[in-house]
């Protein structure tokens, strides 16, 4: 099922507008022009009065007639060669607004049936016309949606072809690559799901580049969003491969589009442990914390880092016990996975007698047979006098 984000970004750039109105400062400046009008000097100034009633009257033409552009360019953002408002496509239209309003209201099977009659109508117009990819992005979102994502990739892919084809237009402007971007980034999501990384990672570096170069030329915060959406795909379908640097090289241009963003730096701070680069990981915690004091599942991490790394330098013994105690005081001592972290804390620290005995407490709390196999390991170290090592990984 897709995130949120998916949805925001689909029902943000569908309603991108092409045209705007240009020409609503002359007509005040005609308004203030004839308040200014000074009738007793008409006759010395006739020709000059004559000119600028001339050039008011064209400044009003041309202005009704941007106001007066047809319905299709107002209201779609790919606009093809045929933007009349005939019955064919006025008919076209209401099922596609119909469709996108049932989208937006979280009823999708009845959206999945109007931008079905929607894609039916849009064929009667060509099989690359604007109105067909238009009909078929809408119909895949909404299918992905739903939950099928083979049957959302056909339609998507077939999306795709009439958006490629409408690039080589001038008119559709940035409108078509925003959803292109949005297609390939969820024809990568498919692609990953089914394992095939090396053509998810391609869609994915393909969807990331078109939204990034329309981010830097429009300057939008739908854009962005657009931007940050792909880039988040990228990075999910790297870490899934197992691509962890570039993973984290990706992460870091999100966090430049959002620098305030906690869970951006959490999620890198992870990525730098499968990378071995645990100084990296302890800034971006301290980092989070900064931004969110108190919160557990950080302190947790930080203090988990600082008593088991592998890395003799890393580790603090006295820090970790801190944050340690702070979490298992604020979830009152009933979280066996913190009050494990404290056990590793103070046998890093030397207190194995309280090691012991926080890690005998931790184990009270569990259920799960094998997950007391693994706390009975740790609790054996500290038997010995032996600190935690978090085992590396591979």
């Amino acid at each position: 099922m897709v995130t949120e984000e998916w949805k925001i970004v689909s029902g943000s750039f569908i309603t991108l507008r092409s045209f705007a109105v240009r020409h609503a400062a002359h007509l005040g400046f005609c308004q203030e022009g004839l308040r200014r009008c000074n009738l007793p000097r008409v006759t010395s100034h006739f020709g000059f009065l004559v000119v600028f009633i001339l050039s008011c009257l064209i400044t009003m033409c041309i202005t009704g007639c941007e106001h007066s552009e047809p319905s299709s360019a107002r209201r779609y953002p790919w606009i093809g060669n045929d933007p009349n408002d005939s019955p064919q496509a006025t008919l076209w239209e209401s099922y596609v607004d119909e469709g996108r309003q049932a989208y937006s209201d979280g009823r999708h099977e009845e959206a999945e049936q109007l931008f079905r009659e929607a894609v039916r109508e849009a064929e009667k117009f060509g099989p690359e016309d604007y109105r067909s990819g238009q009909s078929l992005y809408w119909l895949g979102a909404v299918v992905w949606d739903m939950g099928r994502p083979e049957e959302a990739q056909q339609l998507l892919e077939r999306a795709l072809r009439v958006v490629e084809q409408l690039n080589s237009t001038e008119t559709n402007e940035h409108s078509s690559f925003i959803v292109m971007a949005d297609i390939l980034a969820r024809l990568s999501v498919i692609e990953a799901n089914n394992e095939n990384y090396i053509f998810a990672k391609a869609l994915a570096n393909k969807a990331v580049k078109i939204s990034r170069e329309v981010a830097n030329s429009q300057n939008g915060r739908a854009h962005k969003q657009l931007l940050s959406v792909t880039l988040k795909t990228l990075i999910d379908i790297q870490a899934k491969s197992g691509d962890y640097n570039s993973a984290v090289r990706t992460f870091s241009e999100l966090i430049q589009l959002d620098p305030n963003n906690a869970s951006y730096y959490y999620s890198r701070a992870l990525l730098y442990k499968h990378t071995e680069e645990y100084g990296s990981a302890v800034v971006d915690l301290t980092k989070v914390l900064e931004l969110q004091p108190g919160n557990p599942q950080t302190l947790n991490e930080l203090a988990w880092i600082l008593s088991t790394c592998e890395a003799d330098e890393i580790r603090d013994g006295h820090r970790s016990v801190e944050l340690a105690q702070k979490i298992v005081e604020i979830t009152k001592r009933k979280n066996p996975q913190y009050l494990d972290t404290l056990a590793a804390a103070y046998a890093e620290s030397d207190q194995f007698d309280m090691a012991v005995k926080t890690q005998q407490q931790a184990i009270s709390l569990l259920t799960d047979p094998e997950e007391i196999k693994i706390y009975l390991t740790k609790l054996r170290l500290y038997v010995d006098h032996k600190p935690c090592r978090e085992v590396k990984r591979k």
